[in-house]
């Protein structure tokens, strides 16, 4: 029963880091490409006014979500 139990918590581990690594390799695909882009997602969320007034810790935060 202990076996079984330690398998499931391995292979939940192992689904949930390939999980991550997966969003994260395509999350920063993503905005690398669009890096240059003047309307591309991040540099359109950064320069949004409303986000702006609130300071560079939360403009960046927001650029990322």
């Amino acid at each position: 029963m202990t076996q079984d139990i330690l398998s499931k918590k391995e292979a939940i581990r192992s689904i949930v880091h390939a999980s991550v690594e997966s969003f994260a390799v395509g999350f920063q695909g993503r905005h690398e490409g669009e890096l240059e882009d003047p309307s591309g997602t991040l540099n359109m969320k950064t320069h949004n006014v409303f986000i702006a007034v609130l300071g560079p810790e939360i403009q960046y935060y927001t650029a990322l979500v």
